[in-house]
């Protein structure tokens, strides 16, 4: 049996290699001399942990990665409706509070 020849893709013969490898080359030299810059001044710590936060959610697409991060500092991450559960239970315990306060008023 005769073997078929494959065929190039004429988009292959018109790609260029160098173009890309000097491309490399100037992004590595901006990234190096990036490093060689101060950073930039953030309004507070809170600002700076809110940005890193933001990227990585950003990047992976969720705040799963985060999780560690949190639990190094003692605190937790949780999703919107988590806050809002706890935001409702708050409410709750307020209107009971007032329940309670109301019917104090109404005994004295």
């Amino acid at each position: 049996m005769s073997k078929r020849q494959k065929k190039l893709d004429p988009n292959q013969l018109s790609f260029s290699f160098n173009q890309r490898i000097h491309e490399y080359t100037r992004l590595k030299k901006e990234i190096l001399t990036c490093q060689d810059q101060p950073p930039k001044i953030m309004g507070s710590e809170e600002e700076l942990c809110v940005e890193i936060a933001a990227a990585i959610k950003r990047a992976t697409g969720s705040l799963e990665p985060l999780q560690a991060l949190a639990e190094a500092e003692g605190a937790k991450v949780i999703s919107k409706h988590e806050v809002r559960e706890l935001a409702l239970g708050k409410v709750d315990e307020t209107i009971i509070q007032l329940q309670k306060l109301k019917k104090e008023l109404r005994g004295r």
